[in-house]
């Protein structure tokens, strides 16, 4: 998250990993969208947004376990970018979060496969530079 490498600090290995799915997840992204720039441009995350973050009780070991259950179980797989469609990584992510949380996972679905639909910024192609 943000403008390079930000590293998680204060957390244990498995909390930390929780923390990634929960971040890169539908739950996640959709927080770091909710302030969006005044200029259109490729989204950039501050420090500062991913401070106000709502995160789940990482206190939980119940939450923290399926969490990070969530890392571990994709932890060798690439991740496309959101405007490349679904696939099983984001799919997985947000079953993880749907159930540490007890949200409705069709619902999360939904807000995905919005998210993937979402317009380009530069209407670029991926691959393609001005």
């Amino acid at each position: 998250v943000g403008n390079g490498w930000m590293p998680v600090t204060g957390l244990t290995p498995r909390q930390s990993k929780a923390v990634a799915v929960f971040i890169n997840s539908t739950a996640g992204r959709l927080q770091l969208m909710n302030k969006p720039g005044r200029k259109l441009d490729f989204p950039k995350y501050s420090a500062k947004e991913a401070a106000q973050l709502r995160l789940p009780d990482l206190n939980d070991d119940r939450i923290m376990e399926i969490l990070a259950d969530g890392w571990e179980s994709t932890k060798d797989t690439d991740v496309p970018p959101f405007r490349e469609g679904e696939c099983k990584v984001r799919r997985r992510w947000d079953e993880a979060v749907a159930e540490a949380m007890h949200w409705d996972a069709g619902h999360l679905t939904e807000l995905r496969q919005l998210l993937h639909n979402e317009p380009r910024v530069s209407g670029l192609g991926v691959g393609q530079y001005t």
